[in-house]
């Protein structure tokens, strides 16, 4: 069991490493500028005089300036790192271009002499000039400038500028210069990317800042990972007392009464939807309406935690507002666990150990409890341990109806807000939480059942 340990533990690493590479992958193909959010964070509007200097603060301590990866394959006439252009404006201006197939030193120039043209034409008065001045500035595409500098080569109004022969000149020469094909080269780029930085921070804990709230990733993550682990521990605690039991009772008087009834309760719960039993549970046994005898709970949202205060603590104090939650998620799951517990008991019952245990003068409990749980159980083992990573994000509809900041709430306002290094933090903990869970699944499958050979 040790070296399979180690070796399971050693597979935790590109395991990881895949989830991040695909999460950061994903990350780069969503819309968006994170400087641009952080902006809009601080309440800084793109037309402030401050904005270009703020968005380009912002734009380098994000690291976006950075290279994606370690590598990158791009067109021969693309810049060896596109993103290290910071103005918002310019880099829209170059990416269209770009896209015509334009050279990167072109576009650079013609860039440069667009700009002191347009500089010349805002400090003019006439009506001509100021139509000129919107083509110069918004018009982007190759063929609808040829035919602008065609139609006005010779118009006294440009003309007369000093910059219009520049812009003239820029212009001719990234139309010329137009490559035929999309001839990829290989940049490399070394250690100095925005994937290294990520998943350097990641490794340690830092999954970067919220563009939400402005607060750490991992902090918000934490919070909600708590409240999760509470429902999530409620939940495995009270489905296994209750499922147990009643799968071993109906499993050994199979066909029975108590079977019988037992199935058809348990199925009955498992078939009602979770978003219309909590709803159920909320207006029946919260909401101040109707006669007293059923206004139980508090109203779902009203949570209390004391500073410093303990998990035995924090469940005292917010016993009631736990209560219709957990029995939600408990009324899911009891239903599979027990028929789970109940079919294995009835493949157990007929072998010859218990009918040699019996032969003994061993009574039904002690045949029941000292032989048939034991094997029973096993497979039940995998189903729990599974179970528990899974509910870290499973208990989403659970949580918004009860209000409840766990992680599967987490998740869902994060992706609503396009809060994305809040969603991949999420996304690698779940990840993390559900390796090393089935691992601990497989070792406690290997000690109660000593068949099992994991080497």
């Amino acid at each position: 069991m040790g070296r399979y340990l180690i070796n399971r533990i050693i597979l935790i690493l590109p395991t990881l490493l895949l989830v991040m590479l695909a999460a950061f992958a994903i990350s780069r193909f969503i819309p968006g500028d994170k400087a641009e959010s952080m902006m809009a964070l601080q309440g800084i509007n793109p037309d402030s005089p401050v904005a270009d200097k703020e968005y380009k603060r912002l734009y380098t301590e994000l690291g976006l300036d950075l290279p994606t990866f370690y590598f990158s394959i791009v067109p021969e006439f693309y810049p060896d790192n596109a993103n290290a252009i910071h103005n918002l404006k310019l880099k829209n201006q170059i990416r269209e271009l770009l896209q015509q197939k334009c050279r990167y030193d072109d576009i650079q120039k013609f860039l440069a002499a667009k700009e002191t043209l347009v500089s010349e034409l805002k400090g003019s008065s006439d009506s001509l000039t100021y139509k000129l001045l919107n083509t110069v500035m918004y018009e982007p595409n190759v063929a609808a400038l040829n035919t602008f500098v065609e139609n006005y080569k010779n118009t006294t109004a440009l003309t007369s500028l000093a910059s219009w022969p520049s812009y003239i000149t820029g212009f001719e020469q990234m139309k010329s210069n137009i490559a035929g094909c999309y001839r990829p080269k290989w940049v490399w780029h070394g250690v100095k990317n925005q994937f290294h930085r990520w998943f350097s921070g990641a490794i340690m804990g830092d999954f970067g800042i919220s563009i939400k709230d402005g607060r750490p990733a991992l902090q918000k993550i934490s919070a909600a990972l708590g409240w999760t682990s509470v429902l999530v521990f409620l939940n495995i605690l009270l489905t296994v007392l209750i499922a147990v039991p009643s799968g071993l009772l109906a499993g050994y008087r199979a066909g029975g009464a108590f079977d019988r009834w037992s199935g058809i309760l348990w199925l009955a719960l498992y078939s009602v939807p979770v978003f219309w039993l909590a709803s159920m549970l909320i207006v029946f046994f919260t909401l101040e309406t109707g006669t007293e005898w059923y206004r139980i709970f508090p109203v779902p949202g009203t949570w209390h935690t004391a500073d410093g205060a303990g998990l035995i603590a924090f469940l005292f104090q917010n016993a009631g507002q736990l209560a219709l939650p957990v029995i939600c998620l408990v009324a899911n799951d009891i239903a599979q666990l027990s028929r789970m517990v109940r079919d294995n008991v009835v493949n157990q019952i007929f072998r010859p150990y218990v009918l040699q245990a019996k032969s003994k003068g061993l009574s039904s409990g002690e045949v029941l409890i000292k032989h048939i749980l034991p094997n029973a159980l096993t497979p039940v083992i995998t189903s729990i341990g599974g179970r528990i990573p899974a509910s870290l994000s499973g208990a989403l509809v659970v949580e918004i109806i009860f209000n409840i900041p766990g992680m599967g709430r987490l998740l869902y306002d994060s992706i609503r807000s396009a809060d994305w290094n809040v969603v991949f933090g999420v996304v690698v903990v779940i990840c993390l939480f559900t390796i090393v869970f089935l691992l601990i699944t497989d070792m406690v499958y290997a000690l109660v059942n000593p068949r099992i050979r994991l080497s």
